[in-house]
């Protein structure tokens, strides 16, 4: 999808009469990008209604995959991982279901959907209650 449709597509999104928040579904540093006004979320072809829980549950899924992968940068995106967690709603988050979702992702490789499995248990092994106060 063109840089125009992906436009279409948000505002349509925006503009839908559901009650349920807009989820990224793939929000990761790699679709942020730092312009003089700030940050900018780009590539939202994954958007679409839904549960909140499940947006943070893909988020940390998508770290962890980096955590548990063979790249000098793992340790960073454990962290990062960590740190998204400690600020997520109180809850069980749906790692199920974002397990499934990144397991039928096509741009995923053999080496990445294997291992999602440890990026499972990783998020589920450090997931902490949210912070208060």
């Amino acid at each position: 999808m063109g840089h125009a449709g992906r436009g279409r597509r948000r505002r349509s999104l925006r503009a839908s009469p559901s009650p349920a928040p807009l989820l990224r579904l793939d929000l990761h540093p790699g679709n942020v990008i730092l312009t003089s006004e700030g940050p900018f979320v780009i590539d939202w072809h994954t958007a679409e209604a839904g549960d909140p829980a499940l947006d943070w549950a893909m988020s940390a899924l998508i770290l962890a995959e980096v955590a548990v992968a063979p790249v000098p940068y793992a340790d960073d995106a454990r962290t990062g991982m960590a740190s998204l967690l400690i600020h997520a709603p109180a809850g069980p988050l749906p790692l199920a279901a974002a397990h499934r979702r990144r397991a039928a992702d096509p741009h995923l490789d053999a080496a990445e959907l294997a291992r999602l499995d440890d990026a499972v248990a990783l998020v589920a092994g450090v997931r902490v209650s949210p912070v208060t106060g």
